[in-house]
């Protein structure tokens, strides 16, 4: 039902149908800022923690999805954790969230006028156990709904088994995957560089993502350990 679906309000309805909820999103442009108004953060007995102002700013940004324009370009976020619905964004690490904001303000600006927003794990959904427990079954139809899934890359991220799990689901729902590197550094477009062909802002972000790759790289083979690798019996 979800494959069948023709754009983004049809693949929610059809998350919906299975009584799952819409997941939250964050903006791409809420990263951006709490990158450039938070350069540093400096929390007593927390090495690397997010900037405790900045944390509750973006959690003002998350939004259900179904508030989104219809034709919003979905990212899904692979980050470590140790369960399926974490971190939460006070929880997240600092240098994550200046190298996702400088992503998503390059993601931004390459694929203007059309939105961009993050399905971060932390915050998918929220309310009590029952909610986590349902948008955690939901998993697969989540990241069926992004048009790319990006990979925080780190020595914590190949331990973690949930991130692994995320890119299984990329696998089966066929989403490209692309990996951001700890030491990332946004592209500069040079003057004379040709443009990313555009396609019309209100069309379906997930058909059109084939036109506007987020990296022109070569594809490489990615190897990770199965899920359950790590696991204690």
């Amino acid at each position: 039902r979800i494959r069948a679906a023709n754009g983004l309000r049809d693949r929610l309805f059809a998350v919906e149908e299975f009584d799952f909820p819409a997941p939250l999103v964050l903006p791409a442009n809420a990263l951006e800022d709490y990158a450039k108004k938070f350069p540093k953060s400096v929390v007593i007995g927390r090495s690397n923690a997010a900037n405790p102002k900045g944390a509750q700013v973006l959690q003002r940004e998350v939004v259900s999805a179904t508030k989104i324009p219809p034709g919003s370009r979905l990212v899904f976020i692979s980050m470590p954790r140790d369960r399926c619905v974490a971190p939460q964004l006070a929880e997240m690490r600092h240098d994550e969230l200046l190298r996702l904001g400088k992503f998503g303000g390059w993601l931004v600006k390459r694929l203007a006028p059309r939105p961009v927003y993050f399905l971060l794990p932390g915050t998918i959904a929220k309310g009590p156990a029952t909610a986590l427990n349902s948008a955690t079954c939901a998993w697969p139809l989540y990241v069926e709904l992004c048009s790319d899934m990006v990979l925080l890359e780190s020595d914590r991220w190949q331990k973690s088994s949930w991130a692994r799990m995320d890119a299984l689901m990329a696998v089966w729902a066929k989403t490209p995957m692309y990996v951001l590197p700890e030491k990332y550094s946004p592209a500069v477009a040079l003057p004379d560089a040709s443009p990313v062909p555009k396609t019309a802002e209100e069309d379906d972000a997930k058909a059109s993502a084939a036109s506007e790759p987020l990296s022109f790289a070569h594809e490489e083979p990615l190897t990770i350990g199965r899920p359950a690798e790590g696991l204690s019996n």
